[in-house]
């Protein structure tokens, strides 16, 4: 019962944020629909008898949270933008020969890794080529290198940034072959390295873009929403079967193992939040990347491990994702995991105005890329456990839009009367 009101309050308030905000990808709206879907799955588990779970009051806790983030969000973004308005680019730009010749070497290098890694995996194959490669990763014996690692990143920014000038450039030719080339680099460096995580940093943030500067009307982009979600579910449930080398985990039916994903770390957080007298860190989760940094430089700090412990979540189904808030509640608990939500809010909401206000590739980069971390709430944070990955992100959005190496202007100004006309 406590499942059935959650989700109802879940859906109300989604219908209500649509009303306010008039965009069905507006961050409260999407932020919403993630965190009802775990509920969801949770009546439908108990309407067929599927041995469901009562997440209890801690279901309240994860909805006050998404009213909470929109009140920071609501703070710093008043306005409310038509759900038909089409964004457009006040900015026009030309790849450079550098660019082009980066991308040429990001695809050599990355043919040069793959080959590597071939080699490796066919004299120490285990089950499957997948596996064999991430459980020797994770055993310390085999490294991608200091080089991959920071291209994978690159990569994500590079096929958004590409795709923003196909269309920006309806589809020209040109613009098509370098896009396609980086999108599958990108596709490539992470479909092995990073696994779903990688795959959705870079696909959600395209679906955005493209519904931003594609979109018509609500409908339309709820077509484009559920193509996306397809999408994401498939990839879910491949890298679900690939991951392990049991038969019996392989076989495992594809329900079960989307209940795994979908209501896992809310069962695993609730779980969690029951367990009396925890131990709290004080600042080593919020802090990790800060400390890493002095432990690098020699000084004996303590730096806890990025991966949570494993726990039985829902059905029997074992999980290490415990949802956005454990990681801040580590440190001094809900309450404070509750004010990270604000900020986190007050960001999403600078970065909607600033994105409009100023209608720049910059600030749809920054906009599109944000929602990755916002639609992986209801599994795991993805704020300040990915900061590396996000100083890297902001480096190459600077370097790209803010310097002349990567794409010139493309803005001539000729006088008219009544007025300029750029060309």
């Amino acid at each position: 019962m406590t499942n059935l009101l959650i989700s109802i309050m879940f859906v109300s308030f989604a219908i209500f944020l649509l009303y306010c905000t008039k965009d069905i990808i507006s961050p409260p709206m999407i932020l919403s629909f993630a965190w009802a879907l775990p509920f969801i799955w949770l009546v439908a588990g108990e309407g067929i008898g599927k041995g469901g779970y009562d997440i209890g009051i801690i279901g309240f806790y994860f909805f006050f949270g998404v009213v909470v983030f929109c009140l920071g969000y609501f703070l710093q973004n008043k306005r409310i933008y038509r759900a038909t308005e089409k964004f457009e680019i006040t900015d026009s730009r030309i790849m450079t020969p550098f660019f082009k010749l980066f991308i040429i070497l990001e695809f050599v290098i990355t043919i040069i890794w793959l080959f590597k890694v071939y080699q490796f995996v066919m004299g120490h194959f285990q089950y499957n080529f997948w596996f064999t490669y991430k459980w020797n990763v994770s055993m310390g014996n085999f490294s991608d290198g200091t080089v991959i690692e920071y291209l994978r990143t690159a990569a994500r920014v590079f096929s958004c940034i590409t795709f923003i000038q196909f269309l920006t450039h309806n589809h020209h030719k040109k613009d098509t072959k370098w896009f396609v080339l980086q999108l599958c680099i990108t596709l490539i460096l992470n479909l092995l390295g990073q696994g779903r995580g990688g795959i959705f940093s870079f696909i959600i943030p395209m679906g955005i873009i493209f519904v931003m500067m594609r979109r018509k009307s609500n409908f339309q982009t709820i077509k484009i929403g559920c193509r996306v979600l397809l999408l994401l579910i498939i990839i879910f449930v491949v890298y679900a079967n690939m991951k392990t080398p049991y038969e019996s985990a392989r076989n495992t039916p594809i329900m079960t193992t989307l209940e795994n994903y979908l209501c896992g770390a809310v069962v695993a957080f609730e779980k969690w939040v029951s367990i009396q007298n925890k131990e709290y860190g004080y600042g080593i989760y919020t802090f990790r990347f800060l400390l890493a940094i002095i432990q690098a430089l020699g000084f004996n700090v303590k730096v806890v491990p990025m991966a949570e412990e494993y726990v039985t979540n829902i059905n029997g189904n074992i999980g290490n994702v415990y949802t956005f808030y454990k990681w801040y509640a580590n440190d001094f608990g809900l309450i404070y995991a509750m004010l990270w939500q604000f900020i986190v809010g007050m960001i999403h909401g600078f970065i909607t105005r600033k994105t409009y206000r100023i209608r720049s590739e910059k600030w749809l980069l920054i906009y599109a890329l944000s929602f990755y971390p916002l639609v992986m709430q209801f599994f795991m944070d993805e704020y300040i456990t990915m900061l590396s990955s996000w100083i890297q992100v902001f480096f190459w959005i600077w370097l790209i839009l803010n310097t002349k190496l990567f794409y010139r202007a493309n803005l001539r100004e000729e006088s008219i009367p009544g007025g300029k006309l750029y060309v």
